[in-house]
């Protein structure tokens, strides 16, 4: 089963045709017409989009409980700034771009979005 439909969907068509039968039965001869409808949905939403809802979806899905121990140790270590020295992206150029990319002058032989130019006299 998927799981939105397990942890929300059901639940919440649940709750709207609770709401609709009481309606209904407060307002005896009546139906239910596109005006009560939102208030209707409004009310199944705040009883279906619970955090206990949603807790209960997942465990009826098997997703729960969640593996706190998926990663290893090993992989929460800090990684030493010299480890990316051997790739073709130096620090040192970091800035340069970073400059390049913060100023309003084109640079030359670049392409504007609105075209080319034309010259005014």
């Amino acid at each position: 089963m998927k799981l939105l439909g397990v942890a929300f969907m059901l639940p919440f068509k649940t709750y709207y045709a609770q709401a609709i039968e009481q309606w209904l039965q407060q307002n005896a001869g009546r139906v239910v017409t596109h005006y009560q409808v939102g208030m209707l949905l409004g009310e199944a939403f705040n009883k279906g989009a619970t955090v206990a809802v949603a807790t209960n979806g997942f465990r009826k899905t098997g997703l729960y409980p969640c593996n706190r121990h998926i990663f290893s140790d090993f992989e929460f270590q800090e990684v030493s700034p010299n480890t990316h020295e051997a790739s073709d992206h130096s620090s040192e150029a970091l800035p340069n771009r970073l400059d390049d990319a913060n100023t309003s002058q084109p640079r030359p032989g670049s392409s504007s979005i609105n075209g080319p130019k034309t010259p005014q006299n």
